[in-house]
């Protein structure tokens, strides 16, 4: 809705329900369907209805537990200056905030509460995988925040930047307009990724893929998924971006 826009170039954009774009909203692909209704006119190409359901390409990936977390979560702080956070297990909610930057060591970091970044604070990482699990789980990237994520190169996770538990209905919420990089897939396929930040997101990551339950965009954000796959330190996981299976191919 609004003037937010969607610039996915060489992609496609499916939906297992319906497209809907409001206002100046404008939805930029080089294949558009649904399985449902497309409704509005922001549509970069005469988007397609009535198109066969998709399965979750990922719906075999197994999750991580959070059993060795067994105290309420609390707030863990970080305000000011450098601190890299160990890969590994997460039980507390992580609040960065003000000018305090935190740098990701790479692995999978599993979050059993919320990752919050805000102010002119910064999060940053190479080779990782951000997994959110439990319903308290979820990720609020607000403010002046900045955020520089690439994702897992290696490993059981190879490919997924960004994950969100099954069953979780939280889900990504952008709302910085300071989220230069998403290197890799992002997942949540019972959650929202919701943008609302002024300004391009992801503009610099090499490549992008989204699956989730359910995109939402407002304000005026500008969503840009990069297809510059091959050379890229982040592998393709099967199913998405380069990696489709043969049955499903964009042509020219």
């Amino acid at each position: 809705s609004d003037t937010s826009r969607v610039a996915a170039t060489g992609c496609l954009v499916h939906s297992n329900k319906d497209i809907l774009t409001e206002d100046l909203a404008h939805l930029q692909a080089d294949v558009i369907q649904a399985t449902g209704i497309t409704e509005g006119s922001g549509f970069s190409v005469a988007p397609n209805t009535g198109a066969l359901r998709l399965r979750d390409p990922f719906q075999a990936l197994a999750m991580p537990s959070v059993a060795a977390c067994t105290a309420v979560p609390a707030a863990r702080r970080y305000r000011t200056g450098t601190t890299t956070l160990p890969a590994g297990l997460h039980c507390d909610h992580i609040i960065v905030e003000r000018t305090a930057v935190v740098r990701l060591g790479a692995g999978d970091h599993v979050f059993r509460g919320r990752l919050i970044v805000q102010g002119d604070a910064a999060v940053e990482g190479e080779d990782v995988a951000l997994i959110f699990m439990n319903r308290q789980g979820d990720a609020d990237f607000n403010g002046n925040a900045r955020v520089n994520l690439s994702g897992r190169r290696t490993g059981p996770y190879a490919g997924f930047v960004m994950i969100m538990e099954r069953g979780t209905s939280r889900g990504i919420n952008i709302r910085s307009g300071k989220v230069d990089r998403l290197l890799g897939t992002v997942y949540a396929s019972h959650g929202a990724v919701r943008v609302s930040a002024a300004g391009n997101v992801a503009e610099e990551s090499d490549w992008s893929v989204v699956v989730a339950n359910r995109l939402h965009m407002e304000g005026a954000p500008t969503l840009v998924i990069n297809t510059r796959y091959e050379g890229s330190p982040v592998p393709v996981p099967g199913g998405v971006g380069s990696n489709l299976p043969g049955t499903l191919r964009l042509v020219q």
